[in-house]
C-alpha cells in the first residue's frame, strides 16, 4: 500500500482545504473518498484505549509489542478503508483534518504515514473563524494558543525522524505556491515535473469565510477569484488594542511560528487591561462549559426517554446530574 498523506492544520479556517485540493492535483495522489475530513488523528485516544482495553482482557498474554502491532493495524484499516473507497490502489491517498488533537498518537497508529503539519497566523485564523461561525475574538484566539502549544511540543519532543513529518506556513504557500509545493513534494518523494503549476494557480476558491460568491454563509462550492481577493489580510482592519489583546494571549505562540507581532505592549496600563480582561474572561468561560454541559445530558436524557420504561433509572440519573451540574464543574 503507497504511503498515505495526512494534512493536520492548526485550526479549523488553516487552509487544510486549500492544500489538500492543491495535492490531489498530484497524478500519484488521490482524495476522492467521500470523506472530506476523516477525523482519524482527533479519535486516535478512543482507539488506545481500546487497545488498552483487550490488553487487560488478554492478561499475561499481552505486551507493548503486540499493542503497537494492534494499533498499528488499526491504523492500517482506516487507511485502506480510504484507499478502496478511491478505488485507485496505486496511488497516495490524502487524509486532511482541520485539528492536531492527538497528534502526538499519531505515529503509534500511523508509523508509515507522511505527516503535513499545516499552520496559519493566529490573527488571521482568528478572523476568520470569527467570521465563519459566529465565535467570540478571546475564544478564538484561545483556541488558536492551545493548538499552537500542542504542535510547538510534538516539534520539540517527537522521536520520529524528521522525514516523515513537515510543518508549512499558509502565508508561505499562498505567497510563492510553486516554491512552497516544490519543498512539500520533495519532502513527499513527489515528482514536480508532473506537476500542472499553472492549473494550481487558477484553482477557484472554496470554503472562504470572504470570498463567497455572493451566497450569506461559508459553503464549500468554486468560486472564481476576484482581483482584490487577499486571504493575507484577514485582520489589516484590527484596532491596536485587538492585537495588542491577541499578543497578551498567544504572542509567544505566533513568534514561535516566525510571525511578527503588531502593537507591541509598551504601557503599564496594557498590562493592567490585560489581565483584567484575563479576570472576566475566565466565568464567562466557566459559564459556556456549564450550558454545553447542560446540553448535552438533556439530549441524553431526551434519548433515553425515546427507549421506554427500562430506561427510568439512566433518566432519573441523568436528570439528577442536570439539576447539579454546577456541583459538577
Amino acid at each position: 500500500m503507497p504511503k498515505p498523506i495526512f494534512i493536520l492544520g492548526i485550526t479549523p479556517r488553516s487552509g487544510t482545504a486549500f492544500l489538500g485540493r492543491l495535492l490531489s492535483q498530484h497524478p500519484s495522489c488521490t482524495s476522492n473518498h467521500g470523506i472530506p475530513e476523516p477525523y482519524f488523528v482527533y479519535g486516535a485516544d478512543h482507539l488506545v484505549s481500546f487497545v488498552e482495553l483487550l490488553s487487560e482482557l488478554w492478561g499475561r498474554h499481552a505486551s507493548d509489542e503486540k499493542r503497537a502491532d494492534l494499533l498499528r493495524s488499526l491504523g492500517d484499516g482506516l487507511v485502506q478503508f480510504l484507499q478502496r473507497r478511491c478505488g485507485a490502489p496505486d496511488k497516495r491517498v490524502i487524509v486532511k483534518t482541520p485539528t492536531v488533537h492527538n497528534v502526538e498518537l499519531f505515529f503509534e497508529l500511523f508509523p508509515d504515514a507522511q505527516l503535513v503539519i499545516l499552520v496559519r497566523d493566529g490573527r488571521a485564523v482568528t478572523e476568520s473563524s470569527v467570521k465563519s461561525f459566529q465565535i467570540r475574538y478571546e475564544k478564538a484566539i484561545r483556541r488558536w494558543r492551545r493548538a499552537a502549544d500542542t504542535i510547538l511540543e510534538f516539534v520539540e519532543e517527537s522521536d520520529v525522524n524528521d522525514n516523515q513529518w513537515i510543518v508549512v506556513r499558509y502565508e508561505d504557500l499562498v505567497g510563492d505556491l510553486e516554491r512552497e509545493c516544490h519543498r512539500i513534494f520533495d519532502f513527499l518523494d513527489l515528482d514536480p515535473q508532473v506537476y500542472d503549476f499553472e492549473a494550481a494557480q487558477r484553482s477557484p476558491v472554496m470554503g472562504s469565510s470572504e470570498a463567497r460568491g455572493g451566497a450569506d454563509q461559508v459553503h464549500w462550492k468554486p468560486v472564481e477569484k476576484s482581483a482584490d481577493f487577499d486571504p493575507l489580510q484577514r485582520f489589516a482592519h484590527w484596532s491596536p488594542h485587538r492585537h495588542r489583546r491577541f499578543n497578551w494571549i498567544a504572542g509567544k505562540q505566533l513568534e514561535a511560528f516566525g510571525y511578527e507581532r503588531k502593537q507591541p505592549e509598551t504601557e503599564e496600563v496594557w498590562r493592567l487591561a490585560n489581565r483584567f480582561l484575563d479576570l472576566l474572561w475566565a466565568p464567562q468561560n466557566v459559564a459556556a462549559k456549564l450550558y454545553h454541559r447542560r446540553r448535552r445530558l438533556l439530549q441524553q436524557a431526551r434519548e433515553v426517554c425515546s427507549k421506554g420504561k427500562p430506561c427510568f433509572q439512566r433518566l432519573r440519573e441523568l436528570l439528577w446530574e442536570v439539576s447539579h451540574v454546577d456541583a459538577l464543574h
